[in-house]
Formats: structure tokens, C-alpha cells, sequence
């Protein structure tokens, strides 16, 4: 006799991961910042140790995992933001950082994102003004989609200021923060 079932064939899916590549590159044109050590009220800043950046909002379609890894021939440093992103204030809206959690000095970041909230990834180097091209994977069951947003720099011409006009550097450094924040930009403006 002669024993033998017949089973049903069991499937096991996994879900479809979805992978956005984003290519770019800090130069001397990308945005740049002190990252977490400068202060108007740092007299003694070298504003040579300043730090190139992108910032790209992230969106997704769902509740989801993602993975964010960067490679590139510099050594990166990845900062994710809830809400927003303020260069003048790093610590504010700050879900998570990586340096070399990767391979060859990459960053890796995985966080659960939600749809209709902000998202905002910041690409930079590790060391102080350095240079090159970047890409961002990022993995996920959702949908996502990955856009460059950009802060209007700001130029202050400090010429010829009348003297009931001239503002100390931590009111500079506030207004600054303020029409950064409302991505306004103003030059060869008088104070």
C-alpha cells in the first residue's frame, strides 16, 4: 500500500519592492551650511569648513519602510527630517543620521514613512567643503518619489548702511533664519 497525499501547491508572495535611483552632485553651486557647530555668535568661524548639501524631499504612496543608501566615490553623511529642514537650526525636525553604516563610507537610513507628511533627506560629506557625485536608492513596498528642493541663498550687501539701520549679528542671524524659513531670498538689499 502505498501512501501519498497531494498537497496544494503553496505560494509564498512577497510584496513588490520598489527602487527610485536619484543622481546628483555637490559642487560649488549646491547649497552650503555649518552643519552643527556654527552660531551667530561664533566670532572665530571659518566659513572654509562650511559643508555642501542637497536637500530632497521624499513622498510615498503608503505606510512603509524605506531604505535610503548612497553611493559615491566621497565619504556621505545622510540626515533625515520630519517637516521640515532648517540649516540654521539642524537639530530641529532630526529622525535619524548616518555616516558609514553602508559600504565604503555610505550612508544607510531605514525609517517607517507615511503618506501626506514631509520628508526631507540632506546629502552631504563628511569632511568640510568636499565635492562630488552622489545617487540615493531608495527601496520600499510603496511607491515613493524623490525631488529636489533648494533654500534660496542669501546676499547682504553691507555697504553704505545708515547707522540707525546697522543690525548685530544675532538680529542678522535671526532675520536670516526668518526669510530662509519662508524660502524668500533677498539681495543687494539695504538693511
Amino acid at each position: 500500500m502505498c501512501l501519498f497525499r497531494e498537497f496544494s501547491s503553496l505560494a509564498i508572495v512577497w510584496p513588490e519592492l520598489h527602487e527610485v535611483v536619484y543622481s546628483s552632485e555637490l559642487n560649488m553651486q549646491s547649497e552650503v551650511y555649518c552643519r552643527d557647530r556654527c552660531s551667530t555668535a561664533d566670532y572665530d568661524y571659518d566659513f572654509d569648513d562650511d559643508y555642501y548639501y542637497e536637500t530632497i524631499l521624499i513622498n510615498v504612496s503608503k505606510v512603509a519602510d524605506v531604505t535610503i543608501i548612497s553611493q559615491s566615490r566621497i565619504n556621505t553623511y545622510g540626515y533625515l527630517y520630519e517637516k521640515s529642514f532648517d540649516p540654521f537650526n539642524t537639530s530641529v525636525n532630526l529622525l535619524m543620521e548616518d555616516n558609514d553604516n553602508a559600504e565604503n563610507e555610505q550612508f544607510i537610513l531605514t525609517a517607517l514613512l507615511r503618506p501626506s507628511t514631509i520628508y526631507v533627506l540632506v546629502v552631504t560629506s563628511f569632511s568640510p567643503s568636499v565635492m562630488g557625485r552622489f545617487s540615493i536608492i531608495a527601496s520600499s513596498t510603496s511607491f515613493m518619489n524623490l525631488t529636489r528642493v533648494s533654500y534660496h541663498r542669501t546676499t547682504i550687501t553691507t555697504t553704505n548702511l545708515p547707522i540707525g539701520k546697522v543690525m548685530g549679528v544675532s538680529s542678522l542671524g535671526l532675520c536670516l533664519r526668518y526669510y530662509s524659513g519662508k524660502k524668500r531670498s533677498f539681495s543687494n538689499t539695504s538693511l
